[in-house]
């Protein structure tokens, strides 16, 4: 053995290289395709030997020369991202990816001093990294439910919690929402008694001016207007758009200072007693061009005349007034 090995060993100025013996075939491995390993089997492999002796006293680790990778940091792992993810979106309310994702660069970057020129492009390969961190904890997060997605908006919905405590969130999620679509009611209520009465003072003039013609100037009213209704219950009439500056003084002793600013967009209002201040609409409805439905009532020979003043999509809607 030792006469194989000093016939084949060469000698470098760094190294010792034993070369191998010509492969042994074994007969039994033939039958076992694409298995070279089990065909050729060497019986020696090459050794390298480093000798200290040759390289320079003065050479450092770092002035090897190394392969130019880029360093991958362990933390940046999926489960450092979703708790960082989380306490974002938690932290916002309603966020996007984009936001959380430039944050959380912005963060990385910061901690690691690597905001200078020298770490360009280390910053392309970590930049990329960490929003595709991002991105999988966001889809982590929506499907255990502790956010929600509205196309581009992240919401926080929170973490998971025990079948009493979801309950309860259960239900003040279900009462904010029945007080909301409350709310939407009466709105829709409101603006539907609004559009009765304007069409049917629409209707009414075009009438009036049928039978006996356009009245003078004068007795003319544009909308909008304000009432103010004095305590002896004499109603002093402005209209809103035409309002300079007013001070009246009558026999019933109540003195109304209205003023008004150049662009009519604020108005200044004294009074010396009570008073009350009324719109255009309010006026309508006690003047009876509601016909009654804000009180839910109507009689039932006016249901075919009002519902020619409502668009084909809000006909059905009052029947559902006076049903409540």
């Amino acid at each position: 053995m030792s006469d194989i090995v000093a016939q084949n060993m060469v000698r470098g100025p760094s190294q010792m290289v034993v070369k191998q013996e010509k492969p042994t075939y074994r007969s039994p491995a033939l039958t076992r395709r694409h298995t070279v390993q089990h065909v050729v089997k060497p019986k020696y492999s090459e050794v390298r030997v480093a000798s200290s002796c040759f390289r320079p006293s003065g050479l450092l680790a770092s002035d090897l020369p190394v392969d130019n990778k880029h360093f991958v940091d362990k933390s940046m792992g999926l489960r450092h991202f979703s708790t960082k993810v989380c306490e974002k979106v938690k932290e916002k309310g309603r966020t996007n990816y984009n936001q959380v994702a430039d944050e959380l660069v912005a963060e990385y970057f910061a901690a690691n001093n690597m905001n200078s020129e020298e770490f360009l492009e280390r910053q392309k390969f970590d930049q990329k990294n960490i929003r595709r961190r991002v991105y999988d904890a966001l889809n982590v997060l929506l499907a255990m439910n502790i956010i929600c997605k509205r196309k581009k908006d992240i919401d926080w919905v929170g973490l998971p919690a025990t079948k009493a405590g979801e309950i309860k969130r259960l239900e003040e999620e279900k009462a904010k929402l029945t007080e909301r679509i409350r709310r939407k009611k009466e709105s829709i209520h409101e603006l539907v008694v609004q559009l009765v009465a304007y069409k049917s003072l629409v209707w009414k003039n075009r009438e009036m001016e049928r039978i006996s013609g356009r009245p003078s100037e004068n007795t003319l009213l544009y909308l909008p207007f304000v009432i103010i209704n004095t305590s002896k219950k004499r109603p002093c009439f402005f209209e809103c758009l035409l309002l300079a500056q007013v001070s009246l003084k009558h026999d019933f002793s109540t003195t109304v200072d209205c003023a008004v600013s150049g662009d009519r967009s604020e108005f200044l209002f004294n009074f010396d007693q009570s008073f009350e201040v009324h719109d255009d609409f309010e006026a309508l409805k006690r003047l009876g061009f509601s016909y009654g439905l804000e009180h839910n009532y109507l009689n039932p020979e006016m249901m075919e005349h009002i519902d020619e003043f409502l668009p084909p999509a809000l006909r059905g809607y009052i029947t559902k007034i006076l049903n409540g």
